[in-house]
């Protein structure tokens, strides 16, 4: 099992659409990536450790059955999926590609 990973730093003046990113980005994405996506989840950064404000304002995970689909997605349509990036955020993600090791 892999994991695309995407992470949203927390940023000053940052904004965050999680309505849009949860019912329109994240399901256009796993329709590009097809039979190789197993699951989805998002999460909304609430805080850091001891406190401290969340380093992270947002992160995406998409679970992969493989990583073929993943690429013929960026492949195919890396620039409709950066492109729809300003319709929910302002914050330039970091990505990762992970191999899941344990559950």
């Amino acid at each position: 099992m892999f994991r695309f990973t995407v992470v949203y730093p927390a940023a000053e003046g940052g904004h965050f659409n999680f309505d849009y990113y949860v019912k329109s980005h994240i399901p256009m994405v796993v329709s590009l990536i097809g039979a190789s996506a197993v699951r989805t989840e998002a999460t909304r950064g609430l805080s850091g450790a001891g406190g401290s404000p969340a380093p992270y304002t947002a992160t995406g995970n998409i679970y992969l059955r493989d990583l073929e689909g993943l690429q013929a997605a960026f492949q195919q349509h890396e620039a409709r999926i950066v492109n729809d990036t300003p319709n929910y955020t302002n914050i330039v993600p970091v990505v990762s590609i992970e191999e899941v090791v344990a559950p």
